[in-house]
Formats: structure tokens, C-alpha cells, sequence
């Protein structure tokens, strides 16, 4: 009990107590969740295409310069969707990096845009029996906006991040009779990050006070 009552003061005490400017370079995991779906561009033969919820999580990297910062990201991502119009399953899987310029109008909340790089790990795989499907394309590559909030303290020890992708290149080699079909991605991300590299500096700062074993003067 003690333990989670120190975590929720150190929660707490880091929204009320003063911000820490953020270091040129950060790092950290990311983990988050998605809501995928595949967009059939001037569908032919008006297959309805379902969301599904999958996963990605990996590492970010930072770079923060005034109200201006450039996030590279490393990522496994799921993405695809689901066909009712025929019964098809499409899982996508790619190793992703995204890289954001984000600019922070107010403090602890940055608007974030770049391009997604994607390199299909199950390229060509399929599944007739259970008509699971994988990209015909080795590759993607994707448009993101999006926010990330700071949420514990200034300096993004935790974020949010909430995000649209949107696909722009063609993943499927398919015809419907003579027309060929064009499959997109379309991604709305809600996702966590953890900013390692400043724990010492965040817990230097506000540890001292919190810690149960300090000494009374």
C-alpha cells in the first residue's frame, strides 16, 4: 500500500509543482493502441471494409529545440481490417518510423505532422482457408497528424499521444475482373510514451521531498 501511495503522490506532485525545461535530446518505450481500417479508393465493387483494434509499441526518440521539437519513432505496427463484403481478414504488419515536427502553442501540449515510413513484415502472406490476408507491398508510406499532451510535469516524463494516419500508397496487387483494386491504411492512434532519459532528472527534483525515508530536520 505504502508503494502505491508514493506513485500517486508522485503523479500528483508532478501536474501541481513548477515545469522542468526539456533536454535537447530524449528517449524512451511507447506503447499504445489503434483503430485500424483498410479504404478501398473508387471501390468497384462496393466491399464494406470494418475497424479493428490492434497494437504498436517500440522506441521514440526526441529532439527539442525552443517550442519546436522532431520526434523519429521505431515501431512494430499492426494495422489492416476486416471485409463483410466478401469475408476477408486483412492483418497488416510493419516495422514503422514516423518522424513528427511538433510545436508547442501552449505549455505541455504540442501539435505534431510528418510522413510514416512502413516495411511490411508478412508481405504476400496469405491464408485461403481462413481468408486471412497480408500486403501484397513490401512498403507504405503514410501522412500523421496529431497531439501529444504532457501529463506528468513539463518536460514529458509521460505523454499522450493521439494521432491520424493516413495511407498514401496502394497495398494490394489485386484486380476485381479487369480493374485493379487500391487498398489504403487508415490509422486513429491512442498511445503512451515514457520519457527514460529524464527520470533522473525528474526524480532529482521532486523525489527528495516525496520519499518516505527522508529525515526530519
Amino acid at each position: 500500500m505504502r508503494h502505491y501511495l508514493i506513485g500517486l503522490g508522485l503523479l500528483f506532485s508532478g501536474l501541481a509543482h513548477g515545469q522542468i525545461t526539456p533536454t535537447f535530446f530524449q528517449y524512451g518505450p511507447k506503447i499504445g493502441v489503434q483503430m485500424t481500417k483498410v479504404q478501398i479508393i473508387d471501390n468497384p465493387t462496393e466491399i464494406t471494409s470494418q475497424n479493428r483494434f490492434k497494437l504498436q509499441g517500440g522506441l521514440f526518440t526526441r529532439f527539442n529545440v525552443g517550442r519546436f521539437s522532431l520526434q523519429p519513432e521505431f515501431l512494430y505496427d499492426q494495422k489492416g481490417g476486416r471485409f463483410t463484403t466478401p469475408a476477408e481478414t486483412h492483418n497488416y504488419s510493419y516495422l514503422t518510423t514516423p518522424v513528427l515536427l511538433g510545436y508547442m502553442p501552449i505549455k505541455g501540449l504540442y501539435l505534431e505532422a510528418g510522413p510514416e515510413f512502413s516495411w511490411a513484415l508478412n508481405a504476400g502472406k496469405s491464408n485461403l482457408t481462413t481468408s486471412t490476408f497480408g500486403p501484397d507491398r513490401n512498403r507504405d508510406m503514410g501522412v500523421t497528424v496529431g497531439t501529444r499532451i504532457n501529463m506528468l510535469d513539463g518536460f514529458s516524463l509521460l505523454s499522450l499521444n493521439i494521432r491520424y494516419t493516413q495511407g498514401l500508397e496502394n497495398t494490394t496487387m489485386r484486380f476485381s475482373n479487369t480493374t485493379p483494386l487500391d487498398f489504403r491504411n487508415r490509422a486513429l492512434q491512442v498511445s503512451v510514451t515514457y520519457t527514460f532519459s529524464e527520470y533522473y532528472k525528474w526524480w532529482r527534483k521532486q523525489g527528495n521531498t516525496l520519499s518516505p525515508f527522508k529525515k526530519k530536520k
